[in-house]
């Protein structure tokens, strides 16, 4: 009996330390995210998405005209790029560019994000051959390139076109945070990568008043 007390004991204490040694953890997340929606606030950045879920089978439906033909978001994808607006509302981030790749699933994403976007050609998902230097250099532009001053660029295109040019690699409707350099030289700074369920927390984080 007394063996089995001690046991307890023994397991109790290792349990409180667990739980001790997760509040700094889960403290230092929750500050890290406010500082985060402070980050987008104050603008200077680049935000690229690549587009919400899309499913390559029937219910992957079209609702816009002239989309048909292409692999179209889901439902769900379209729910969470309103909960993406829903988020940039909160948070209060100004945003002065908002360019697409002309694809469907793309453009489509843009819009209920953000609004109609603009379209750049050069956006467009191309592999292998097709994705030449031209392609490369006009998206480490746009991403390198600051914004205008307190604002954000947004990019929504595909996941090759940042993977060839900075090699980072997306989900759909994840988005990586990039700060350019004020002179606009050399590659941007990876401020974080945020998966599309992340924004209502950061902009809950950052929303403290």
């Amino acid at each position: 009996m007394r063996f089995g007390k001690v046991k307890m004991l023994r397991l109790f204490s290792v349990l409180a330390f667990a739980v001790l040694i997760s509040w700094p953890n889960a403290g230092t997340a929750q500050d890290a995210k406010g500082d985060l929606a402070d980050r987008l606030k104050a603008g200077g950045l680049v935000i690229y998405f690549r587009h919400g879920v899309t499913r390559p089978d029937e219910d992957s439906i079209s609702r816009i005209d002239g989309c048909e033909g292409e692999r179209n978001l889901t439902d769900a994808g379209r729910e969470a790029m309103r909960a993406v607006k829903d988020a940039f509302d909160v948070i209060g981030a100004e945003v002065s560019e908002v360019l697409s790749s002309p694809l469907c699933r793309v453009s489509e994403s843009a819009l209920i994000a953000f609004r109609k976007p603009e379209i750049n050609e050069l956006l467009a998902s191309r592999g292998g051959d097709d994705f030449d230097d031209t392609r490369v250099r006009e998206i480490l532009r746009l991403l390198s390139t600051p914004p205008k001053p307190a604002t954000i660029r947004i990019v929504m295109a595909h996941n090759v076109n940042i993977l060839m040019a900075l090699g980072i690699r997306l989900v759909e409707g994840e988005a990586a945070i990039l700060e350019p350099r004020a002179d606009g030289r050399g590659d941007p700074t990876l401020i974080a990568q945020v998966r599309q369920e992340e924004w209502t927390e950061i902009a809950g984080a950052g929303d403290k008043d």
